[in-house]
């Protein structure tokens, strides 16, 4: 229902935006004039044209009779907009955070064992003192932003690695 898009033609920003198009009535007793903003509104601007139109409906909009009668349309049809404008944004703004776990989540797996590489002398240290494997491995996927059973299996491979000199001797 909506076109989403990624800049504001009101503010300018590079954010989420909604197309939308809210208008207000200037009722003179026997004639009126109808205004409105359409186009491409980020969240914040949307609010604010929809604040500044109801104002003016509620102000400007009631004096005459069809002005009372479109001031009335105007409003409803503004908050419709509004309603559906922010419903669609924040959506898109759900999927997008969705995206952007997805992706650091990807990027977690396949960076894994650059990341763990940096704490194979902390790992090794620990497990020279005796720590549980499992202790170490929580709190190095913590550290590093890996899954834990990525860091698991390099810790591991590292009590592997300690072990080994030791039993040569």
């Amino acid at each position: 229902m909506f076109d989403l898009g990624r800049y504001c033609a009101i503010c300018g920003a590079a954010h989420p935006s909604v197309h939308a198009k809210l208008s207000h009535n200037i009722g003179m007793v026997v004639m009126r004039r109808v205004e409105w903003t359409e186009g491409q509104m980020c969240q914040g601007c949307l609010v604010r044209t929809y604040l500044k139109h109801t104002g003016l409906n509620l102000v400007l909009g009631w004096w005459g009779m069809i002005s009372f009668i479109m001031t009335i349309v105007f409003l409803v049809g503004n908050t419709v907009h509004l309603v559906t404008g922010l419903i669609a944004l924040r959506s898109a703004s759900a999927r997008q955070a969705r995206a952007e776990r997805q992706r650091e989540a990807e990027r977690a797996q396949t960076d894994a064992p650059a990341a763990l590489e940096r704490f194979k002398h902390t790992i090794r240290m620990r497990l020279k003192r005796g720590e549980d494997v499992e202790v170490i491995a929580a709190e190095i996927a913590d550290a590093a932003n890996v899954p834990h059973e990525k860091a698991h299996a390099f810790v591991v491979e590292q009590r592997a690695a300690v072990a080994e000199p030791s039993a040569s001797a």
